[in-house]
């Protein structure tokens, strides 16, 4: 890929990552992401046809995604990479294809599940948030959220540890200003999509589905204090980051 270099450092060094990094207790986070990205590529060596045991990657890639989900549950997006690997790479997805991401599907759902189990009678996030945030008012959340890491992705100033939690209501008629822009953007990226390809449609449905569990749609206990997290979009950056790396190398050899 043009710019992976270029990619993992920035990667490596982004001020937002610093959370991930040097926080003892996300170590999970840097195990889940490292396994993480071993299954994509166990999936990319399964799909090449010039892999003379494509099974035994196929294999690999479920363990190393048990690994992964053992480390820390929001690995559960990872069907959607796999999917999004096949879109990248223009291959076909017919049910054969299907039927060989349902394994890891039943596995993240199966995961996932038991996380919102755990932070709901554990954590006792059903005592605290679940009354008092509708529907919408999750939409509005996640929304916002998005355009707050892709800000923070751009200009990573004024880091903390928990930032200010918004005041969001169904009811306020501004709060729905972060949907709407984003609706916009989906707007101009599918017509983007004609002169530019793929590669930014892929990064930025990498990013939020990537992001989905940690956004609002599902509730967990750090809402009270905060609904962003700097090591909430640690994986999640690799869409955005990959993206802009590539266009910044291929910019320079035009």
């Amino acid at each position: 890929m043009p710019g992976a270099w270029l990619a993992g450092g920035i990667f490596a060094l982004h001020p937002v990552q610093v959370e991930s990094v040097a926080w003892i207790t996300e170590l999970k986070n840097l195990l889940m992401d490292f396994f993480f990205l071993l299954t994509l590529l166990a999936w990319i060596a399964f799909l090449d046809k010039q892999t003379k045991r494509p099974w035994f990657f196929y294999c690999l890639a479920l363990v190393l995604y048990a690994l992964a989900l053992s480390a820390k549950a929001t690995a559960c997006t990872l069907p959607a990479a796999l999917f999004l690997t096949l879109w990248l790479k223009k291959k076909p997805i017919n049910w054969e294809r299907i039927l060989q991401i349902v394994p890891f599907l039943l596995m993240g759902i199966g995961m996932g599940l038991l996380a919102v189990w755990w932070e709901r009678y554990h954590q006792g996030t059903s005592r605290t948030l679940f009354p008092f945030l509708s529907p919408i008012e999750r939409i509005l959340v996640a929304s916002r959220a998005v355009w707050s890491y892709v800000s923070k992705l751009i200009w990573p100033s004024n880091l903390t540890f928990i930032y200010p939690r918004w005041n969001i209501s169904a009811a306020h008629v501004m709060d729905y200003t972060w949907l709407l822009a984003g609706i916009v953007l989906c707007g101009v990226i599918y017509f983007l999509r004609r002169y530019v390809g793929r590669s930014v449609e892929i990064a930025a449905a990498f990013f939020v589905a990537t992001l989905c569990p940690v956004i609002g749609l599902i509730m967990l206990f750090t809402f009270r204090y905060t609904f962003v997290a700097d090591h909430y979009q640690y994986l999640a950056s690799i869409g955005p980051i990959a993206l802009a790396s590539a266009g910044v190398v291929s910019g320079r050899r035009v």
